[in-house]
C-alpha cells in the first residue's frame, strides 16, 4: 500500500504539472481530460490514504488482542504456578525419603493417581533407627512392654544390638498383600547404631518374653506328647530307656522348659532325630 499511495502520488503531482500549463496552450478537450485525471488521481490518494489507515487500525487493534491475550496467559502462569506452590509439602525434619511401596509391592511412579490420606512416602530420620517387627497373633499376650530383646541385622552378621520393646501395636493385620498370616506390630528403638545400617534393612529379633533361674530346658525333639499326657524317654546308664512323664513351661524355637519331672543332668532320646 505503501508503494501504491507513492506512485498515486506522483501520478497526481505530474498531472498536477500538466494542468499547470496555460490553457492556451493546449486544446481544451486535452486540458480536460488532463483534469479529470487528476480528479481520479487524487481521489486514488485519498482511498489509499484511507486504506492504509484503516490497515494501520487493524494491526492496531491485533496488537491490542494479543496483548490482552498474553496478560491472560500470563495470570494463567502466575495462577498455575502460585497453585502448584501450594502442593509444595515441605518435611518437619531432616532425613531420607523412604518410598511405600503399593499394594502389589511396586513403586509409586510420576503422574499416577493417589487418593486422598494415601501414604506414598515417608521422611526417615536416620540418626534414630527403630525396628518394627511383625509378632504372631498367638503371642499377643506375651509381648509386654519393657521386655529386653536382641537385634540382629541380616546384612551385618555377627553384630546384635541390645534393646527393649517400647510399644505393641493394637492392631492385628495381615503380614502383606501376598501374605495372610495375622500378626501385630512391636516397636523396638535402636540406640546403639552402625553406619552401615539403613532404613529398611531386615533384621531377626528375639524378645525374652520371660527368665527363669535354675531351670531345666530340653529339645522340643525329645517331647512325646500323647493323649495320656507329655513324656520324655531316659536313657538309662545299663541300657533301655524310662519313660517319664514332665509338666512343661515356656518355649523358645526349638528348647522347651521343663517345670515338673526332671532334675536336669538326665540324658534324654531325641525323638525327631531318632537319637540320644
Amino acid at each position: 500500500l505503501d508503494l501504491d499511495l507513492v506512485e498515486a502520488q506522483a501520478e497526481v503531482e505530474m498531472v498536477s504539472v500538466e494542468v499547470s500549463v496555460p490553457a492556451e496552450l493546449i486544446p481544451a478537450l486535452e486540458l480536460a481530460e488532463t483534469r479529470l485525471r487528476k480528479a481520479l488521481a487524487e481521489e486514488r490518494v485519498v482511498f489509499l490514504k484511507a486504506k492504509l489507515q484503516f490497515q494501520e487500525d487493524l494491526v492496531r487493534s491485533k496488537l491490542e488482542l494479543l496483548d490482552i491475550k498474553k496478560q491472560r496467559i500470563e495470570q494463567k502462569i502466575e495462577y498455575f504456578l502460585n497453585a502448584r506452590a501450594k502442593f509444595e509439602i515441605k518435611a518437619p525434619i531432616g532425613g531420607v525419603v523412604l518410598y511405600i511401596p503399593k499394594q502389589d509391592g511396586g513403586r509409586w511412579e510420576i503422574g499416577e493417581r493417589v487418593w486422598m490420606m494415601r501414604k506414598i512416602l515417608m521422611v526417615a530420620d536416620i540418626s534414630t533407627l527403630r525396628v518394627d517387627a511383625k509378632v504372631l497373633e498367638v503371642d499377643a499376650a506375651r509381648i509386654k512392654v519393657g521386655q529386653p530383646a536382641r537385634v540382629t541385622v541380616d546384612a551385618l552378621p555377627g553384630q546384635e544390638v541390645q534393646t527393649r520393646v517400647a510399644e505393641v501395636g493394637r492392631m492385628v493385620h495381615e503380614r502383606s498383600a501376598q501374605d495372610s498370616t495375622k500378626v501385630f506390630d512391636v516397636y523396638l528403638p535402636l540406640a546403639e547404631l552402625d553406619e552401615a545400617m539403613r532404613p529398611g534393612m531386615s533384621v531377626t529379633v528375639i524378645i525374652q518374653v520371660t527368665r527363669a533361674a535354675d531351670t531345666v530346658v530340653i529339645p522340643v525333639a525329645a517331647v512325646i506328647a500323647t493323649r495320656g499326657g507329655t513324656f520324655v524317654d531316659i536313657l538309662k546308664k545299663a541300657g533301655g530307656r524310662q519313660r517319664t512323664p514332665v509338666v512343661l513351661g515356656a518355649r523358645q524355637d526349638n528348647r522347651v522348659e521343663v517345670l515338673e519331672g526332671l532334675e536336669g543332668g538326665e540324658r534324654l532320646s531325641l525323638q525327631a532325630r531318632g537319637e540320644s
